[in-house]
């Protein structure tokens, strides 16, 4: 997702590596699924992949999903 795709999960995403001091670059992906899942997984180009299913973002309110993030 980019900010002008989803300028409240790009806020989100930065606050939460702001805050852990997240310095590596962070891409999130959401995935259409019914359940509530997230997942983090680092590949070879030294960037992290932060996966979210789509039932999170309608179901969760910002502070629910800083918590999942």
């Amino acid at each position: 997702l980019t900010e002008r795709m989803s300028p409240r999960i790009d806020s989100l995403m930065d606050a939460c590596t702001a805050k852990l001091g997240v310095e590596t670059a962070v891409e999130t992906f959401v995935y259409p699924d019914a359940s509530f899942n997230a997942a983090c997984v680092r590949p070879e180009q030294g960037r992290v992949f932060v996966l979210l299913s789509s039932a999170l973002l309608e179901a969760f309110d910002d502070e629910e999903l800083r918590f999942v993030i």
